[in-house]
């Protein structure tokens, strides 16, 4: 019984050891009861029980073909694979230029239809300005979650979702549930909310294939002042009250960073 129950408890870490405990627990005490009360039983008894040890194991391996046909990609649990880094898509070089050149345009989108903004507070910058100040921001605030995480963080990643991927700024794996993380640059003149919603909307709609559940990391990384930081936070948990993925927004200084890491003046 010792023995058993050891082997039991390995088994049972992933759905592919269930099913093999439940066949060997099922089958041996079927044939435990058979062997050693079957002369007692009449033949009208008996019968049931060959026919049961007969097709019991056919029906697990139709039940099993059809598991690793269809949904081999639930047979196996994250701690198995030796980088859980396995679970994403690394993005290609042209997909991440292409989310760049997404999240750029957003944020100039954002910045003109903005009313709080004032000409004299802020130049214009360059489209590759503001690609620059993005990549930095991004990076800083990825190094800074890592160390508040204690983890490291998939970068760059696309996560399969529904029929198709969904791509993220980062991503974790905690046992079932998916962290993903989203990096947001605010200069004070706007952000890109829809942005925000179209994820959020995309993580309560999807069905992840390796995951159960989901959950979304909102860095914000800020060159504004507290009065700004303060409302786009108001706006954000606004937006977020409306979905039902658990949310956590962290607030970043992009001069604390810089700091931090070695990049200020």
């Amino acid at each position: 019984m010792n023995d058993f129950g050891v082997t039991a408890k390995g088994l049972a870490r992933n759905p592919i050891g269930v099913v093999a405990l439940f066949l060997a627990l099922i089958y041996g005490l079927a044939t435990l009861l058979l062997g050693t009360a079957g002369q007692t039983l009449s033949e009208a008894q008996r019968w049931p029980f060959v026919w049961f040890l007969i097709l019991f194991p056919v029906l697990i391996l139709i039940a099993f073909v059809f598991l690793v046909v269809f949904h081999h990609e639930k047979l196996y649990a994250p701690s198995e694979f030796r980088d859980e880094r396995h679970f994403f898509r690394k993005l290609a070089p042209d997909e991440q230029k292409a989310r760049l050149n997404e999240e750029v345009t957003a944020i100039e989108r954002a910045a003109a239809s903005s009313a709080t903004a004032s000409p004299e507070q802020y130049r214009s910058l360059s489209r590759e300005e503001v690609k620059l100040k993005v990549s930095v921001a991004e990076d800083m605030a990825l190094r800074a979650l890592e160390q508040e995480l204690s983890c490291s963080i998939s970068r760059e990643v696309a996560v399969e979702a529904g029929d198709g991927w969904l791509n993220l700024d980062g991503a974790v794996v905690r046992g079932d549930e998916l962290l993903a993380i989203e990096i947001k640059h605010f200069q004070g003149r706007g952000l890109a909310i829809f942005q925000i919603e179209h994820l959020l909307e995309l993580l309560t709609k999807l069905p992840f294939k390796r995951f159960r559940r989901a959950s979304l990391l909102l860095a914000i990384v800020s060159d504004a002042g507290d009065e700004a930081d303060r409302e786009i936070e108001q706006k954000l948990r606004s937006v977020i009250s409306r979905f039902g993925v658990p949310v956590r927004i962290r607030f970043f200084r992009l001069a604390e960073l810089k700091d931090r890491f070695g990049l200020g003046t």
